[in-house]
C-alpha cells in the first residue's frame, strides 16, 4: 500500500533529526544515531521506574528458573548413570551369550564324539564278538 502513520512522537524525533542535521552538519546517519541514543536513555530511565513493582515477580521467576535449572541438570546427570550402567549391563549380556555359544558348542560336539563312537558298524559288532570268542 505504501501509506505509513505517524504519531507526535514520530514528528518530535523527525524534526530533532532535521534540526541536528541543520545545526552541526552531521550525516542522516550520525543525528539518527544521537536522537536514538537520547531516546533509548529516557525510556531506560522510565522503564526501569514502570519496572520496579514488577521487579520481585521477575526475581521470583528468576530463582524458579534456577531451580529448575539444578533438577533438569541433575536429571542429566542421572540419565548419563543409567545409560553407562545400561550399557555394562549390555556388554555383560554379551560376554555372557559368548560363552553358552562355546559352551554350546564343546556340548554338540562331545555329543557327536560320543555319537560316532557309539555307531559302529554292523561288520564290526560281529568282528569285535568273534574276536572276543576267538582269544
Amino acid at each position: 500500500n505504501g501509506q505509513r502513520q505517524y504519531d507526535d512522537k514520530d514528528a518530535t524525533v523527525l524534526q530533532e533529526l532535521k534540526a541536528l542535521c541543520e545545526r552541526s552538519g552531521m550525516t542522516v546517519d550520525a543525528a539518527a544515531e544521537v536522537i536514538a541514543t537520547r531516546n533509548i536513555r529516557s525510556l531506560g530511565v522510565i522503564a526501569s521506574s514502570a519496572l520496579e513493582p514488577e521487579k520481585q515477580g521477575l526475581m521470583q521467576y528468576d530463582k524458579r528458573y534456577d531451580q529448575m535449572m539444578e533438577t533438569v541438570k541433575a536429571m542429566a546427570e542421572r540419565n548419563e548413570q543409567q545409560a553407562a550402567e545400561l550399557e555394562r549391563v549390555h556388554k555383560r549380556m554379551d560376554d555372557q551369550n559368548a560363552n553358552i555359544s562355546v559352551i554350546l558348542r564343546e556340548v554338540l560336539e562331545t555329543r557327536r564324539m560320543l555319537a560316532a563312537a557309539n555307531d559302529k558298524k554292523w561288520w564290526q559288532f560281529w568282528r569285535k564278538s568273534n574276536d572276543s570268542s576267538q582269544s
